[in-house]
């Protein structure tokens, strides 16, 4: 079963996300709000995969989340990180295609997302 830290500023969304995967033998959720206590939590817990959000409603800046991804990725080395990010920003799209190049992420979604999606994202993840 692989580990997966929801690293989101929705509570609804990480917690509908966890309810509906509850039953799914693959993963095993658990959910962080607090983009400061991620890479303490990262350490502490060790997952397998980070799904990092990028909300539109906070004052920083998208890069400021790909810093959050490197202490995520810095307390738990083999974590996979999934930058989850609006499609509709500029800042956040060219920021998630920079992350990606560079290998400060993973992997990127945008909020239009299917569920179907965003678990088979997760699935490619934990291979």
């Amino acid at each position: 079963m692989h580990k997966v830290m929801l690293m989101m500023d929705r509570r609804f969304l990480a917690q509908t996300l966890m309810k509906s995967l509850k039953n799914d033998e693959r993963f095993s959720f658990f959910a962080e709000y607090d983009y400061q206590n991620a890479a303490l939590v990262a350490g502490a817990v060790q997952p397998d995969i980070a799904v990092v959000e990028v909300p539109e409603s906070k004052a920083w800046r998208a890069m400021d989340y790909l810093t959050v991804c490197s202490g995520i990725r810095s307390a738990s080395p083999h974590c996979r990180v999934l930058f989850f990010c609006p499609e509709n920003s500029e800042d956040s799209r060219s920021v998630a295609i920079a992350g990606k190049r560079s290998g400060a992420i993973d992997d990127f979604i945008f909020f239009d997302t299917s569920w179907n999606y965003l678990v088979s994202k997760l699935e490619a993840l934990s291979q």
